[in-house]
């Protein structure tokens, strides 16, 4: 559904929220820097891969399709279908080559998609047979759909995925509703009973599963199921469009949720859980979204984009370096100048440009009135009741048909042909010309090494001071142990949630005692942990598993150990750059002898970014 809206009035209210503000600039807080390298646009065959001609909305997987050991690129699309770009280089230094389409049953594989979404491949083995399977979600019914993969890059016919009694699975499916728009599948084996489950997005912005209650060869999902929740409340990715993935983010051996979401941002969703029992912290922001409509944006001649709106993700080690990567798909339709404006008509188009936004401002506050208005009157799934249909009609022709929405679209197509005299003509989409150029890039966001904060050592007036040292040096007999702090993320907005992590390496033959030691005379590890202003504590440590020590000293740490804790920014918190403080108090020992008691300061930088 490119730009028009749909006749009928549940397709309008999923148009319209889908919908943004045409004629902004392009703009996007970066990622985190202390994680990702800068974003780059991956390419094949010599080109950028761009899924503009198929109207973007780019889905990216990586996957050994036909069974050579290499992982290929598979990218989905508005138009449905798959696009393999197979690797003939090496999966430490991928090279793709041109895109072909993934056929199934001996035709395109395909799922329904007319609004708002791309098809989104992800490969299991469904039915373990040894073969990767690929499934999607779709758009309309919402839907998802499996093609059993046959071996040697051939796949089956499409199936619809059903529950145990046969019902197709959609998210709406229990309520009276007429349709259950979007849906991204994922699989994982969510309560540890060696199967795999079924684990769906959704246009709002909620996750669900469905446990598989047949075996790990014959699948067979519940009829029924429930809403995934992160720190204790149903999730609802920001704007919507809900794109998991599954993987295990931070290398605690417990997998976690990734989401894509309508403004483009990646949202972690940390495992706190234990195995068959998972537990989600609140959503941490890994990508922050796209400052702009993701329609008509500005972009001067020879600037380079940036990530756009509607990510759908991917999360795999990309060079073999042991570290997980992204890859981001997304939709953006960009306006760009004519390149022999004089700087007279470049002043006066950007005049023009500005009373454009302003004048769609004004159309999109309206919408949103309604909208708001719709959605407190149908909260909910109810949104998509039949009544809420009837309702949103009247409402909608109402808004339409008023004096003041006459006056206001008047005046923006008066702007449109303005502004065209300015603006570079792309190719023509259709019957109907149109400015902008759709794009649907695939981004890789590598991941830099891990490099904590460094931890300056300094000495209580009772304990004995010890040299600090650098991140990067490991515990020695002179000095056995040592700590490092960090956050993740370290660029965090007002109202988001970050963790902090306290890194232990004590040296082999010594360890420290356990933060509840069970022991009268051994002296337990302390960590105090000071915040700044606007900075306040979420939960309490968790602290790691410790090892069983002797009969005079209980449990103990030894090795590799760490400490974490949830942290959350204040809605009202200061912009700017803070410092987290945290004392870390231990005893080092070994078989022989016990030192004096150290203190140690750690200090984690923080910025609180811009909304």
């Amino acid at each position: 559904m490119h730009r028009a809206f749909s006749a009928v009035p549940s397709l309008v209210i999923a148009s319209l929220l889908a919908a943004g503000v045409p004629g902004t600039s392009i703009d996007r807080v970066s990622a985190d820097e202390s994680v990702f390298e800068k974003p780059v646009r991956l390419q094949a065959d010599g080109k950028i891969i761009d899924t503009g001609k198929a109207w973007g909305h780019s889905g990216p997987c990586l996957a050994d399709v036909d069974g050579d050991g290499l992982r290929d690129l598979v990218v989905g699309d508005f138009s449905g279908k798959f696009h393999v770009y197979r690797n003939a280089g090496t999966n430490q230094q991928p090279k793709f080559g041109p895109p072909t389409v993934l056929i199934a049953g001996g035709v395109p594989a395909q799922v329904p998609i007319y609004c708002c979404i791309g098809s989104s491949p992800q490969f299991f083995d469904f039915d373990g047979d040894g073969h990767s399977d690929l499934i999607s979600g779709s758009y309309d019914p919402g839907a998802c759909y499996l093609f059993r993969g046959l071996g040697n890059g051939r796949f089956a016919a499409r199936e619809t995925i059903v529950d145990k009694a046969g019902n197709v699975i959609l998210r709406n499916a229990h309520l009276e509703v007429t349709r259950s728009f979007g849906s991204w599948p994922t699989m994982v084996d969510w309560n540890g009973d060696g199967r795999l489950d079924l684990v769906i997005g959704s246009f709002e912005g909620g996750i669900r599963v469905w446990l598989n209650e047949g075996t790990a060869q014959r699948p067979k999902f519940a009829v029924d199921g429930f809403s995934v929740q992160a720190g204790g409340k149903p999730i609802a990715v920001p704007g919507g469009h809900a794109a998991p993935v599954i993987v295990d983010w931070d290398g605690d051996g417990r997998w976690d949720i990734l989401s894509g979401c309508e403004k483009g941002a990646v949202i972690w969703y940390r495992n706190t859980g234990k195995l068959g029992e998972p537990y989600f912290a609140n959503g941490q922001t890994l990508v922050p979204e796209h400052r702009g409509s993701g329609y008509e944006e500005f972009l001067e001649i020879g600037a380079e984009p940036v990530p756009g709106i509607r990510s759908q993700i991917a999360a795999a080690d990309f060079d073999g370096d042991g570290r997980i990567d992204l890859l981001l798909g997304d939709f953006c339709t960009t306006v760009s100048p004519r390149p022999d404006l004089t700087p007279a008509q470049r002043l006066e188009m950007y005049k023009t440009l500005e009373r454009k936004r302003e004048t769609s401002a004004q159309l999109r506050q309206q919408l949103d009135e309604q909208l708001q208005e719709i959605r407190r009157r149908y909260p909910g799934d109810k949104l998509h009741s039949r009544a809420a249909d009837e309702e949103w009609s009247k409402m909608y022709k109402a808004m339409r048909d008023s004096k003041q929405r006459e006056e206001l679209e008047s005046r923006a197509k008066q702007l449109d042909g303005a502004v065209a005299a300015y603006l570079a003509k792309p190719e023509r989409r259709g019957s109907t010309p149109h400015l902008d150029t759709v794009h649907g890039y695939v981004w890789l966001f590598r991941r830099k090494p891990f490099v904590p904060a460094s931890a300056p050592v300094e000495a209580a007036s009772d304990m004995q001071p010890i040299k600090g040292r650098e991140s990067d040096e490991g515990p020695t007999r002179s000095n056995p142990v040592v700590a490092t702090a960090a956050v993740l993320p370290r660029r965090v907005r007002a109202g988001e949630s970050l963790t902090l992590t306290v890194d232990l390496r004590v040296a082999a033959g010594w360890h420290i005692n356990a933060v509840s030691s069970g022991s009268g005379t051994a002296i337990p590890t302390r960590l105090e942990l000071n915040v700044p202003p606007g900075i306040s504590v979420a939960a309490d440590w968790t602290l790691p598993e410790p090892d069983v020590g002797g009969p005079e000293t209980g449990p103990v740490y030894r090795g590799q150990v760490t400490f974490r804790r949830t942290l959350k920014v204040a809605e009202k918190a200061a912009v700017g750059r803070v410092e987290l403080s945290c004392d870390f108090a231990y005893q080092a020992c070994d078989d022989n002898q016990c030192l004096r008691p150290t203190k140690v300061s750690l200090k984690a930088p923080l910025e609180v970014v811009p909304q």
